[in-house]
């Protein structure tokens, strides 16, 4: 089971003075409850949310609000380009590591591709894929370019990796 450590509040706010008000009542209620849950003090970050555009409290620069995978800039949601980049370098290294071992079980019996598929295509396994199209269902990705090309292309993307070449080694 899979949880979330990362916590996120939401608050309106009339007066700049409210924010540190707020931010000291949460984290002394919560430093009430013991060790069942404790907050970073670090690790917070606060940020305003006007006009459509997020700003960090601190210095007002804009900037985008990273939230479990996802960057929220006042307007638009769209997955992290890191998360992105994580997934295509595990799935050719995964395609890569089968591709030496010739695609198939060491007893012969089903073959290394539809692992690859398993892991990192649509299946009924909880992946990285599964993860974006509930996320796509429930904040709409639809603005995303990078997630709309992986979540139609993604088998496609799959065969690439397959079919890679082995890079000759120089002697």
């Amino acid at each position: 089971m899979r949880y979330s450590d990362d916590l996120i509040i939401i608050l309106p706010l009339t007066q700049k003075e409210d924010i540190t008000n707020y931010k000291k009542e949460i984290f002394d209620n919560i430093s009430t409850m013991g060790n069942y849950i404790t907050l970073s003090q670090e690790k917070t970050h606060v940020y305003l949310f006007e006009n459509n555009s997020t700003r960090n409290e601190q210095d007002s620069v804009p900037t985008e609000i990273d939230y479990l995978g996802f960057l929220f800039d006042g307007n638009k949601i769209k997955i992290r380009p890191r998360s992105l980049g994580k997934y295509y370098y595990r799935m050719q290294r995964k395609a890569k590591t089968l591709r030496e071992r010739d695609w198939t079980s060491y007893n012969g019996k089903f073959t290394f591709k539809e692992t690859l598929y398993n892991n990192y295509g649509r299946s009924d396994k909880r992946n990285f894929i599964s993860y974006l199209d509930k996320a796509n269902k429930i904040i709409n990705l639809s603005e995303d370019p990078e997630a709309q090309s992986l979540l139609n292309n993604v088998n496609h993307k799959i065969q690439i990796a397959i079919k890679k070449k082995r890079k000759k080694r120089k002697n």
